[in-house]
């Protein structure tokens, strides 16, 4: 960064580095239940709902496995357990 590139909105004059957009899991599991779900109303799966929502319901199970964990680690932390 020298007087060269001052004012400049330009993350490479400034000198730093650019990097490529990092893409979350839950952009993953939304195409995947998508995909699902237009697959069940095309005909082309014969899937019951509770199957093409699956994913969902896997990512339901392990968030609320995680609340449980968190709130037992901080009753324990507190010494109420």
């Amino acid at each position: 960064y020298d007087d060269r590139t001052r004012g400049t909105d330009c993350p490479l004059a400034r000198g730093m580095r650019m990097t490529e957009p990092q893409t979350s899991i839950a952009t993953y599991l939304t195409l995947i239940i998508l995909a699902s779900v237009l697959l069940k109303l095309s005909g082309i799966v014969g899937w019951s709902w509770w199957f093409v929502f699956t994913p969902l319901w896997i990512v339901i199970f392990i968030v609320g496995l995680i609340i449980v964990v968190v709130v037992v680690a901080r009753l324990r932390e507190r010494n109420y357990w």
